[in-house]
């Protein structure tokens, strides 16, 4: 049973495969940018606060990529995990740029932006957040990028 959670986890973990190619990070990213654009309808048609709608989405999101790393496909350097396959990671960075800012183009496009650079090259620190252990390795400089974003661009829109 635990082989075949980490299989699903896998699968959803790659968004489906997307992770195989070269741009399936930036891709990802992109779909967090659009998944934000639509949570606040998305929880309005349910009545769910927005706040605890981002969140258990990011949880969720989280205990995927955590699953997924009991996969065979993941390779362990110690307590370093590497899945270059593994692209939700960046759909949840780019959940985290965007939470809570205002739902305008401009502040959409300028985030999406910076996030792929910081997402890209991961300047300040944030290629350093990659060697913690476990799944936090995998998420830690997608979130590290994502907040500082969300950081750059409030005080940009300010």
């Amino acid at each position: 049973m635990k082989k075949i959670r980490a299989h699903l986890a896998y699968s959803i973990a790659t968004m489906g495969g997307l992770g195989k190619y070269s741009e399936g990070g930036p891709v990802a990213g992109a779909l967090g940018f659009a998944g934000m654009w639509f949570l606040p309808q998305v929880a309005e048609i349910g009545s769910l606060n927005l706040t605890v709608a981002f969140f258990v989405v990011l949880l969720a999101l989280s205990f995927v990529v955590q699953q997924a790393l009991f996969d065979e496909r993941v390779v362990w350097y110690g307590d370093v995990a590497v899945a270059p396959t593994i692209v939700l990671d960046w759909f949840i960075g780019s959940m985290i740029a965007v939470y809570q800012m205002p739902h305008t183009l401009l502040v959409y496009s300028v985030a999406f932006l910076l996030y792929m650079i910081l997402s890209l090259f991961k300047p300040l620190g944030i290629r350093q957040a990659r060697v913690l252990p476990g799944f936090w390795g995998i998420l830690a400089d997608d979130v590290a990028a994502g907040l500082l974003t969300h950081l750059v661009v409030s005080f940009i829109f300010s």
